[in-house]
């Protein structure tokens, strides 16, 4: 997910002109239907019937959207010497742990 992140993120500023954290943002929905398809049927194996799974993965990644969104904006007001670009690459390094646990322990369980 981190990596979709970063690479639409990337594009959305050098190629649209979005600004980092709007950029994070797209990158962020564009990973989420990637994420959810990819763990359910191959990482978890559809160990949770996909509706159930769904409705846990709801609240998980708004709580990771909101971690990732949050570290985003701290470095570009903590360090605006920061590109743009690189933005959206910081915001999806930091998630992937919280959210590997998360899924692991809650949203595909049985």
């Amino acid at each position: 997910m981190k990596t979709i992140i970063a690479i639409v993120g990337v594009i959305a500023v050098r190629q649209l002109g979005f600004d980092g954290l709007s950029a994070n943002a797209a990158g962020f929905a564009v990973a989420w239907w990637v994420s959810f398809f990819g763990h359910h049927v191959f990482t978890f194996q559809a160990q949770a019937a996909g509706g159930r799974a769904l409705m846990r993965f709801v609240p998980h990644s708004a709580l990771m959207f909101a971690i990732g969104m949050s570290v985003t904006a701290l470095v570009s007001l903590a360090g605006p010497h920061v590109s743009e670009a690189m933005l959206p690459v910081i915001g999806a390094c930091v998630v992937p742990i919280l959210s590997f646990l998360s899924s692991k322990f809650f949203v595909f369980r049985v």
